[in-house]
């Protein structure tokens, strides 16, 4: 998975041309289509690294992967030339919805304190398996990876910025 950056969220990555009035073909997971379906700015993140804000016209999840169309792309030579280019989303830009706390995305920046461990740091990211999301939460045990379910994550404060973790001892390396 590519990184995320300035606090934006990586969301996926262009990978081909869609049809020939500039569609774009994007690689993406499951777990990162809220970030494109509800969005209607995005920023790319071409190659040498230069970033570049475009407006959504339209985002959808198809058969055959997830697709684009953004403003002022209109041909297939355009939509070639943002093949490779990363897609961060900024968290500003995500409609709020008190259905979906648990969404791994929204938790992005949340600080973990664990019952019997305290501080474990900052959620630097996520991203997801078979059975369920994993947070990446980044502090002074290095990096610790926390599967987002319910039994481990026993309270989620968005206003106050916390997570209260009920971790299983062995989960994070302590030495």
């Amino acid at each position: 998975m590519a990184e995320s950056a300035g606090g934006l969220l990586w969301a996926g990555k262009i990978v081909a041309p869609h049809g020939l009035k500039g569609g774009l073909k994007v690689r993406t997971s499951p777990d990162r289509f809220p970030l494109l379906e509800n969005c209607r700015r995005l920023v790319l993140r071409h190659a040498d690294g230069r970033l570049d804000p475009r407006q959504v016209m339209l985002a959808a999840a198809g058969k055959k992967g997830f697709f684009l169309r953004l403003r002022d792309v209109e041909e297939i030579d355009e939509a070639e030339k943002l093949c490779g280019c990363d897609i961060l989303i900024d968290p500003a830009e995500i409609p709020e919805d008190p259905r979906d706390d648990r969404y791994p995305f929204k938790l992005i920046g949340l600080s973990v304190v664990d019952g019997r461990l305290g501080d474990l740091g900052t959620v630097e990211d996520f991203f997801t398996t078979a059975a369920h999301g994993i947070l990446v939460v980044e502090g002074r045990f290095g990096e610790v990876l926390i599967p987002a379910i319910g039994r481990f994550l026993t309270e989620i404060d968005r206003e106050r910025g916390i997570i209260v973790a009920d971790l299983p001892e062995g989960l994070v390396a302590t030495e």
